[in-house]
């Protein structure tokens, strides 16, 4: 925020239009809220406006995951569907 060096700048434009870039590959990420809020933020607040999104619960996260990584969890053994759960949980 207090640093105005052009240099600077510059530096700071090209990385974030290149994570951009490279976040387009991805639509689950595109497509959710909190890149939108992230992307088109009504006003500077956009940590207020992140924190408003309603928290999902560890099944709902691990149903965006499945989405996103277009995995079959019902290929797993029971143990090992317990334990992706029980990591998703304690993330």
């Amino acid at each position: 925020m207090g640093n105005k060096d052009t240099i600077f700048l510059q530096e700071r434009r090209f990385y974030l239009e290149r994570f951009m870039r490279k976040m387009s590959r991805y639509d689950f990420i595109i497509n959710s809220q909190e890149f939108q809020i992230f992307a088109r933020p009504q006003g500077l607040e956009v940590e207020k406006s992140l924190n408003k999104l309603p928290k999902l619960s560890s099944s709902q996260l691990y149903d965006r995951l499945k989405e996103a990584t277009m995995t079959d969890d019902l290929d797993l053994s029971d143990p090992d569907r317990d334990l992706l759960e029980t990591k998703l949980q304690e993330f």
